[in-house]
């Protein structure tokens, strides 16, 4: 099992920049159906996509949840849906999969499901579930785009702890150990205005272990962990999957902060650490993140696409579409250096930040999603789509202003184009 290592970068001075081999390119698709999506759970099983819970328009209302298991294959352009049933007593409580923001891991066929937010009907409020959900992909999907429709709820396996109850965060496993980091409790609905709203940041890494019995019962031993608020100013730090130079996998959270004229990054690393000081701005609030490791050069290149240079957005446009004209890449070297690069792209129009990065089955990855660069040949490779979004910078306001917080379905395919010389430029093309 790794040690767990908390990291806490003051950036100052300048650095290098090696620009990486390969390019991106990210190709505008539609297909008809797709509803329109944010805060939602997503899973992969044999090309086929799974979309569960989040929000379809506006406000958190009952009625704007996702109440569907929604299905869609994005090489045929096929799309099915089924209604989960609410009432269905093979659930402890249905309405966990109607939720937003919950932390999700998928793991061979099982995809994970943790917490969530969203309205309770037993508990007549919302609230944030204390759940454990594994869902089985390959049955789930079959029941979806089959033409008799069982009963969902067999797919579905639900376990009670209440340290499960968290939105926001990020769920991870390695070496059969799950870890729940960040994110946070809210006890009824959220209102930015009402000032004695009490939501409860965890700033935690709870490690824990899940056993499934004969009869397919799940059982949670949340094991101790620790925490890592002290050396962090923000609720919500943006995490992304990494893999490092021993080949161990962990996550990293990333936050930015500028006060006074002077900007920089707080790293909490899993897995292993790193010493080195730089002046940096990360807009990586609200983007799509891609994470690559190359195994030839031990390069590790995370990229934000679409991100706010702040939590709330106040120095990028509000109104929609905006475009995305840059790509931020964060990559840490064999030899535990940071470069960060602001890099110019081809613009595209996006109608919501926070999208997905959806990865595609035939794109090599690493067990907990990152994806296998050095696997990828010379040539132009399909790595997955940026699918979704919200037209608020963060959907936990019901409305910003006057405008309402809608839901997108944009859908784009993502591919990645190698060289066969190591020198490349990172840019994006419509």
């Amino acid at each position: 099992m790794k040690n767990l290592l908390l990291v806490s970068l003051l950036l100052l001075g300048t650095y290098l920049w090696a620009q990486p081999d390969f390019s991106l390119e990210v190709v505008p698709t539609r297909i008809e159906g797709l509803p329109p999506l944010h805060s939602f759970t997503h899973g992969q099983w044999n090309g086929k996509w799974v979309l569960l819970g989040g929000q379809t328009t506006v406000d958190f209302h009952y009625n704007c949840q996702n109440t569907q298991a929604v299905v869609f294959d994005p090489a045929t352009g096929e799309v099915w849906a089924a209604e989960i049933d609410h009432a269905d007593p093979s659930f402890l409580e249905a309405e966990q999969l109607f939720a937003s923001f919950g932390p999700s891991f998928q793991d061979g066929p099982t995809l994970y499901l943790a917490g969530g937010y969203g309205y309770s009907s037993r508990a007549g409020a919302y609230l944030t579930f204390p759940y454990l959900c594994a869902i089985d992909l390959p049955g789930l999907i079959e029941a979806v785009i089959g033409e008799t429709k069982p009963s969902l709820g067999q797919f579905f396996r639900q376990a009670y702890h209440p340290d499960m109850a968290v939105m926001e965060g990020s769920l991870l496993r390695i070496d059969g150990q799950f870890y729940l980091i960040d994110g946070y409790r809210l006890p009824g609905v959220y209102e930015s205005e009402q000032e004695d709203f009490q939501k409860e940041p965890l700033r935690l890494v709870r490690p824990f272990f899940v056993e499934q019995g004969e009869d397919g019962a799940l059982s949670i031993e949340v094991r101790h962990g620790f925490a890592y608020g002290p050396d962090f100013e923000t609720l919500l730090p943006t995490a992304a999957p990494q893999v490092f130079p021993d080949l161990g996998e962990g996550l990293t959270l990333f936050e930015s902060q500028a006060e006074a004229g002077l900007s920089w990054l707080n790293v909490f690393d899993m897995g292993y650490s790193v010493q080195k000081r730089n002046t940096a701005e990360l807009p990586h609030y609200h983007s799509a993140v891609i994470a690559l490791y190359d195994e030839d050069s031990g390069d590790m290149h995370t990229l934000f696409l679409g991100g706010c240079r702040s939590f709330w957005c106040e120095q990028e446009a509000s109104r929609l579409p905006f475009r995305v004209e840059q790509a931020e890449c964060f990559t840490r070297s064999y030899h535990g250096e940071i470069e960060i690069s602001t890099l110019p792209i081809d613009p595209y129009q996006a109608w919501g930040r926070s999208t997905h990065f959806l990865p595609a089955g035939s794109a090599p990855t690493y067990p907990n999603g990152v994806i296998r660069l050095g696997e990828l040949p010379a040539g132009r490779h399909l790595i997955g789509y940026l699918f979704g979004g919200a037209s608020c910078p963060t959907p936990l306001l019901f409305r910003n202003g006057e405008t309402p917080a809608l839901a997108s379905n944009q859908l784009f395919a993502v591919y990645l184009v190698r060289e066969d010389s190591p020198a490349g430029k990172l840019g994006l093309q419509e």
